[in-house]
C-alpha cells in the first residue's frame, strides 16, 4: 500500500486500520465481495450488485488489478 493516503479498514478488526494489511487481512476483506449470476439470452453474466464493499474497488487498484477479474 505503498504511497496510499488513507489505511484499510480490517474486517473483524475491531475497527482497526492499516497501511500495511498482512496478505490475510486483504483475502479476509475480498471475501466479503458477493456477485450477481444471471442467465440472460442463454448466457450468464455476472455483476456485483449495488452494496459492493465500498473499499473493493481500492483495493483492487492498490493490487494492480480491476473489478473484471470477479465478472
Amino acid at each position: 500500500m505503498e504511497g496510499a493516503s488513507e489505511p484499510l479498514n480490517l474486517v473483524g478488526g475491531g475497527g482497526r486500520k492499516s497501511f500495511r494489511p498482512t496478505g490475510e487481512a486483504v483475502l479476509e476483506l475480498l471475501d466479503t465481495v458477493d456477485i450477481m449470476q444471471m442467465e440472460i439470452d442463454g448466457q450468464r453474466k455476472r455483476f456485483f450488485p449495488k452494496d459492493v464493499e465500498p473499499q473493493l474497488p481500492r483495493i483492487l487498484e492498490l493490487l494492480g488489478m480491476d473489478a473484471r477479474i470477479y465478472t
